[in-house]
């Protein structure tokens, strides 16, 4: 099998993608002198910016329209792609294998687009990572003889990143020593969403039990959710930062400083992965195979019959009982063994 060229396709979501950030390193240590290119919207070029294992970013922006996709193809085309290894599974991302004229063009066995390519690949499940790693079996023999390591996702950032957090320990008063918790409280998902509240109250058991400095996190559409929670209580205190908004990189180093990250099944429980930060994530309509398997990651989830659904929207409603119904108090146990096993050690 003569390999030159590899392109590997995921444009979306931010979580996906970060997921499949391990798979050009173990691409780059098997060709470590092919070219391996990326293909992903354009919103997610920060994801891959400093990943040394790529060979080219090669990014589209969906909001440009039609032609700027008909660019986008032909570029591909030109580029002579011997093996284009299809994540994405989308009507876009098949419309791209087919322009490629790639030799190899392998997506899962359960695409619906199937007779575009011609190397289909069982879909495992378990952790997404172990998941997307089956689509290098067909180039890598190991792969289909020996149990896979599971990696672990790669996000880098730079020494802006790692200065714009220095700068904001100077402001905030915080040290390097401090017992630093990353806190995202935001879904888009109402079934992925623990309650605001929730995590208030999260965050001031931290504080009042730990000394916790709690950083809360959010995505530049989602400041308006923040500030409405903030609303609902006397939440204020000096320890608690709700006013600091980070891009994803600025995240990542920050990450590099905490203690431990608490969120919701979300992207930046995998970045904290990626950074090798414990996590606690609460789980609602999704299953906990999302998370990292180690004892350095905790799932906390109500384990209602109806879980794991895997839907969009709760059959209940808004009353959504696998969250809204699961307090506090109700973790706080599960939660403080985390602190004293993993954490603080």
């Amino acid at each position: 099998m003569h390999l030159e060229k590899f392109l590997l396709i995921q444009f979306r979501q931010i979580g996906d993608v970060i997921l499949t950030t391990p798979i050009s390193k173990i691409l780059r240590q098997h060709f470590p002198y092919n070219r391996i290119d990326i293909l992903t919207f354009a919103s997610n070029e920060h994801i891959w910016r400093h990943n040394p294992y790529i060979s080219n970013l090669i990014t589209f922006d969906k909001k440009k329209g039609f032609l700027a996709f008909i660019k986008l193809l032909i570029q591909i085309r030109k580029n002579h792609y011997d093996a284009v290894l299809d994540f994405q599974d989308t009507p876009r991302s098949t419309y791209c294998i087919l322009a490629s004229g790639a030799k190899y063009r392998v997506t899962w066995k359960t695409s619906s687009r199937r007779k575009a390519y011609n190397i289909l690949v069982a879909r495992t499940e378990g952790y997404p990572v172990v998941t997307k790693s089956n689509l290098l079996q067909p180039f890598i023999e190991s792969y289909k003889n020996a149990p896979l390591l599971i990696p672990k996702p790669e996000v880098y950032f730079s020494d802006i990143e790692t200065n714009c957090i220095k700068t904001i320990f100077e402001k905030y008063g915080i040290d390097n020593n401090d017992f630093i918790v990353t806190m995202v409280p935001t879904h888009r998902r109402k079934v992925r969403r623990w309650p605001f509240n929730f995590f208030m109250e999260t965050a001031h058991f931290l504080i009042q039990h730990y000394n916790a400095k709690v950083i809360l996190s959010f995505g530049p559409d989602e400041c308006d959710y923040i500030q409405d929670g903030l609303k609902t209580g006397n939440f204020a205190h000096p320890n608690l930062i709700t006013d600091l908004f980070l891009n994803l990189l600025e995240l990542a180093a920050l990450m590099r400083k905490a203690r431990f990250h608490f969120g919701n099944d979300s992207a930046p429980q995998h970045l904290a992965t990626a950074q090798n930060l414990p996590t606690f994530s609460i789980y609602g309509a999704t299953s906990t195979t999302w998370s990292y398997p180690s004892s350095r990651n905790e799932c906390a989830m109500k384990k209602l019959d109806c879980q794991p659904c895997n839907k969009l929207y709760c059959k209940f409603g808004d009353a959504i009982p696998c969250l809204k119904e699961f307090e506090f108090e109700d973790i706080r146990p599960s939660l403080e063994r985390f602190i004293q096993k993993i954490v603080l050690p």
